[in-house]
């Protein structure tokens, strides 16, 4: 994110919100030479800590979501930086994500490529992605959201979309429950500028551009964000969708604009509801909530566990991520159909494969007698006095061809690859460990939990697990980052 105002620090409760004193954390001046601050508990560190509920494993019936402003993909030909998410994704047991400010010129072969590794990582799944619609030759395009959905809920998903004056404002996905209530799922990026003057390549800039190739005189990007959100929100209210609303929105709660989205289309602050005050900055710089979560009573009535984690906790970015587990049954009224997560290479031209999975199938078929339960099914399926009873046999039938079939998929035995080499992960995890050192000088915030975690992923003759100099971090970063590459 290029520019965030000094909001002054914000205390925050469902329904009313009382401001606090802001807190003052001492300056740290970082030079090559600023000894380094791992450890240290002096009061001029801020604690870097969960906020509500701490993320752990996911319980039985659960959906579990998940948003953060990721500051950019930094997409290189191997996608490094969109595997590591998805390693972290998958790590939780995430369900549905949304991802804000991806910095990607999203064109129908990056999503594919995108998407595939989704699937790779998590067996199925599917992405809707958003960027400007104006030209470039250029993978790099500042703004842009997905959204991510995987598990059981795809095989509910009505349809997708992103909106439509081609912005990049926000990706969506519309769900199935039970009754015909629908349910949408939104990830939004509200931009924080507010004039061209910070380049021409922001996404002001880029909707600027586009929204005066539409006739629009004098646009207002960010005003005009607001009026479509808050006019496409009360369309989906009016059929009686209820709505899940994850966003960036680069200002505070209060802010009237923001109000009238959350208003009108009768959203809760989900996270503000179940935890009330105090809730952190979510912008590395500043001193607002200005990432939330916002849902409708449904949601709110079906909450299990939220918060906020750390900075930099799984994902690198400057801002903080959010997550919720919903409860299931009771937001959607039913339970999802498992849907078979399809390994890689799982094909016909597996020949090995193959004929193992046939064996297996055919076994499954001949111990329940399918063969001779259809033979059965098509003397008396023309017997009207039978007909229940037809259905009733048709229904086992398919049941357990099915499950034959999901046995003989199941004998696909998975090959878990790491990503990269072991010596490449070790070179990564050096420079991850070295930018966090970086940032806790940089901004007082504790980084300390997350070099623990880069430490016990190290061996033990790893020199950082040994005595280190850690006078000189911006060396030391310079050399990490030229050892990796």
């Amino acid at each position: 994110m290029s520019t965030h105002m000094n909001r002054g620090n914000y205390t925050q409760e469902h329904p009313t919100r009382i401001a606090t004193p802001p807190q003052h954390t001492s300056t740290l001046q970082v030079s090559p030479s600023t000894p380094d601050l791992f450890l240290d508990t002096s009061s001029s560190i801020t604690p870097n800590d969960h906020w509500g509920d701490e993320l752990v494993s996911k319980q039985p019936n659960s959906l579990r979501i998940y948003f953060q402003n990721v500051n950019g993909l930094q997409p290189t030909p191997t996608w490094d930086k969109w595997k590591e998410m998805l390693s972290e994704l998958y790590r939780n047991d995430v369900d549905v994500a949304g991802l804000v400010e991806t910095n990607m010129n999203w064109n129908p072969t990056r999503s594919r490529q995108a998407s595939s590794l989704l699937r790779k990582q998590f067996g199925n799944g599917t992405m809707i992605n958003a960027s400007s619609d104006e030209p470039s030759s250029s993978v790099y395009k500042q703004g842009g959201t997905s959204l991510l959905l995987s598990g059981n809920i795809i095989g509910a998903i009505d349809h997708s979309g992103v909106d439509q004056r081609g912005l990049g404002h926000w990706s969506y996905s519309i769900i199935h429950g039970r009754h015909n209530i629908k349910f949408v799922f939104i990830t939004a990026y509200r931009i924080c500028q507010d004039s061209m003057t910070s380049g021409i390549s922001t996404a002001y800039s880029q909707q600027y551009r586009i929204l005066r190739r539409q006739n629009v005189l004098h646009p207002n990007p960010k005003k005009i964000f607001d009026n479509d959100l808050a006019d496409q929100i009360q369309q989906w209210r009016h059929k009686n969708y209820d709505i899940l609303l994850m966003i960036d929105a680069n200002t505070h709660l209060l802010d009237t604009r923001l109000q009238r989205i959350i208003t009108d289309g009768g959203l809760y602050d989900l996270l503000g509801c179940t935890h009330g005050v105090n809730s952190p900055p979510t912008y590395q710089r500043g001193s607002h909530t200005i990432d939330f979560l916002f849902g409708t009573n449904r949601f709110k009535e079906s909450i299990k566990k939220c918060g906020h984690l750390p900075f930099n906790h799984g994902i690198i970015s400057d801002h903080r991520g959010l997550w919720i587990d919903f409860d299931i049954t009771k937001l959607f009224r039913k339970k999802f159909h498992d849907i078979y997560k399809r390994p890689p290479m799982m094909t016909a031209k597996n020949k090995k494969w193959s004929a193992r999975a046939r064996q297996i199938t055919s076994a499954h078929i001949h111990k329940y007698n399918v063969r001779t339960a259809i033979d059965t099914l098509q003397i008396q399926v023309h017997d009207h006095a039978k007909r229940d009873q037809s259905i009733e046999m048709l229904e086992t039938i398919d049941s357990h061809i099915q499950a034959a079939m999901i046995s003989g998929a199941r004998s696909y035995k998975v090959h878990h690859n790491t990503w990269w080499s072991p010596e490449i992960h070790h070179a990564y995890l050096t420079e991850k460990f070295w930018k966090f050192k970086k940032l806790q000088a940089v901004t007082n915030i504790s980084m300390e939990e997350q070099i623990r975690l880069i430490l016990s992923q190290l061996p033990a003759t790893s020199p950082l697990c040994q005595r280190i100099d850690d006078r000189n971090i911006v060396s030391s970063l310079r050399k990490a980052k030229q050892h990796l590459q």
